[in-house]
């Protein structure tokens, strides 16, 4: 059991066969679990413990600015800071889709 976080452009989740832009994986069991769900402000409805919820939510490139630059520099976070910036690099207007398992 883990977390499975992926991301996609909005634009290209829509086609048939979308592309990832990036991922992030913790242990279902690793106290650092939560941190991207809070951050991302997406708790309710996205964070179901030992595992996502399955649930995908939209999110705008502000809302991944802000969420990087509540964690950026923090050495405990550096896969959810990467993860966060490899979604601002691949940003193409559209805003992004994050699905939660």
């Amino acid at each position: 059991m883990s977390h499975w976080i992926t991301a996609y452009t909005k634009s290209d989740k829509a086609t048939d066969d979308p592309l990832e832009i990036a991922t992030l994986e913790r242990g279902a069991f690793n106290p650092l679990n939560r941190k991207i769900y809070e951050i991302l402000d997406c708790v309710d409805g996205n964070y179901c413990g030992v595992s996502g919820c399955g649930t995908s939510k939209e999110f705008t490139l502000k809302n991944i600015q802000d969420a990087l630059g509540d964690i950026d520099g923090e050495e405990n976070f550096i896969y959810e800071a990467n993860f966060l910036r490899d979604c601002i690099n691949a940003d193409d207007g559209s805003g992004f889709v994050i699905d939660f398992y």
